[in-house]
């Protein structure tokens, strides 16, 4: 039952005792307590009306309000009206005032109650949050920001004082302000600080899991739908989704709401994986930023971070094990190394920050997701994994890490060649051309880890695959051109980390 029907249906107990009262006591015996009835409407109006007014100035909330919201003035303004019914009354006919106020008083004591529910609906920050999210309020929003956005344009353009040809391509595309009154996203986020400074979980928590729902909410709109328009709206969802993630690292140092954040919007994009949306805008964006985020967690919080690592490799097998059904999706194998980039990303931060563990972890993330890629010929995914765990192998090896374990004797670049074969070991099952495409990327790898010249020879002894990995003296040593610049990346030096794109 919709809440408005319930706020009507619950006046009908108030109404009745006034009922009740009229035909109990004839109006004209009560003449005489006119002054009464007067001052009784006016004071239950003037106490009901101060006592809402007192919810928002005790509402942890009330910042987000702008002002005293429509709906509480309409019912303000309409309880004055009932109170002051028997003065009217009064000055028509002075035997009506208790006729009026039999009916009114009621009604009154009932609005005691609809005030006080509405100023605390309006100070509820949930509340505010599910309007946001109604489709007349998004579309208002959506046409606002869309008229917003091509009013900036065209100003810009009038700024626009180079030449095509004479423009770096890092300046391209269109650059414009996201900040529109009415942006659900802002709302939210507004939400989340507060709860954050008020130490309010259970509020954070209701505004990190409706997030998903905001974003379907707004890209479901049929407004949405053009292609410029759908990607400026993408936009906005990683810049508010970014903005969250500041604010929640910022202001808190609580796992629960980092974990929450994670935990909820690792489902979100799972849910999407479901749809065979996880290479799709916005959602591999969001992936990303949880990149950024575990980053910043690792040396914080291991937990989150492995939350992050874990989502990545399962959405990246996901696209492996099920890809899209439809013919040609190549758009979706395109995008799906995505996911081992990420791991590596935290890899490095967890190098940058001397954590050989959580280094470690990335690696093993890294082997399997690269076995299940091997197994399944997802030849992009395949080259990605390869090449993340050869640059994390390097980057550690000239940080000077060593393995976390007491009881290993290994290095860090040892335990990525360890990766490394366990790939190796599934192209057995591959087909003989696919073995062809892939056999000199295997090599390639292992000679960028070792720093040597590094060839493999696979044969068969029965039906046991048998691989001959030969490490030479000789270095490694790639050379590339750029117009008439040529350069070389000698692999030996275990300095150098610069990263080459693997092929």
């Amino acid at each position: 039952m919709r809440k408005p029907l319930i706020k009507i249906l619950l006046a009908i107990p108030f109404l009745a005792i006034g009922i009740l009262i009229y035909f109990l006591f004839k109006p004209v015996e009560l003449e005489n307590f006119n002054s009464s009835f007067i001052s009784i409407s006016l004071t239950i109006a003037t106490f009901s009306i101060s006592f809402s007014f007192l919810q928002y100035t005790f509402s942890p909330y009330k910042s987000l309000l702008r002002s005293i919201s429509t709906r509480q003035l309409i019912f303000t303004y309409a309880t004055l009206i009932v109170a002051l019914a028997p003065i009217g009354g009064l000055v028509i006919n002075k035997s009506l005032v208790p006729q009026i106020s039999l009916f009114t008083i009621p009604l009154l004591a009932y609005n005691i109650l609809l005030l006080w529910t509405v100023a605390y609906e309006e100070c509820n920050p949930v509340f505010l949050l599910n309007r946001a999210k109604r489709p007349k309020k998004l579309l208002s929003f959506l046409q606002r920001f869309k008229d917003d956005i091509n009013q900036q344009l065209i100003t810009q353009e009038s700024f626009n004082f180079s030449k095509g040809d004479e423009t770096p391509s890092h300046d391209w595309g269109d650059k414009y302000s996201v900040t529109v009154p009415g942006d659900p996203f802002h709302l939210a986020n507004m939400i989340a600080e507060h709860a954050l400074k008020n130490g309010d979980v259970l509020m954070y928590v209701e505004v990190v899991r409706s997030y998903g729902t905001i974003i379907d909410a707004m890209l479901a709109n049929p407004m949405v739908k053009e292609m410029d328009f759908r990607f400026k709206i993408e936009r906005l969802v990683g810049y508010s989704f970014r903005n969250l993630v500041k604010l929640s690292g910022k202001l808190s140092d609580n796992p629960v709401h980092r974990n929450e954040l994670i935990l909820s919007i690792s489902n979100y994009l799972r849910e999407k994986a479901l749809l065979y949306l996880q290479t799709r805008n916005p959602f591999e964006n969001i992936a990303g930023i949880l990149t950024d985020f575990a980053e910043e967690l690792v040396s914080k919080d291991r937990d989150a971070v492995i939350l992050v690592l874990s989502l990545h490799r399962q959405l990246c097998q996901k696209g492996i094990y099920d890809p899209p059904p439809e013919q040609g999706h190549e758009f979706f194998k395109l995008h799906l190394p995505v996911y081992p980039m990420y791991i590596k990303r935290i890899g490095q931060a967890a190098i940058r920050d001397g954590s050989s563990e959580m280094m470690y972890r990335c690696l093993e993330e890294l082997g399997y997701l690269g076995c299940s890629a091997v197994k399944n010929y997802q030849f992009q995914v395949i080259i990605e994994t390869l090449q993340s765990i050869v640059q994390l192998g390097r980057e550690s090896r000239a940080a000077g890490l060593v393995c976390f374990d007491q009881r290993c004797t290994l290095d860090p670049p040892a335990h990525a060649k360890e990766r490394l074969w366990w790939m190796l070991s599934w192209i057995h099952h591959l087909s003989d051309d696919k073995v062809q495409l892939i056999h000199r990327s295997f090599e390639t790898a292992y000679s960028r880890l070792s720093g040597f010249k590094t060839t493999i020879v696979m044969s068969r002894e029965g039906d046991q695959p048998v691989f001959d990995i030969n490490e030479s003296k000789e270095p490694h040593v790639e050379g590339y051109i750029s117009g008439n610049h040529p350069g070389k990346i000698d692999y030996s030096d275990p300095k150098q980390i610069k990263e080459y794109k693997l092929y």
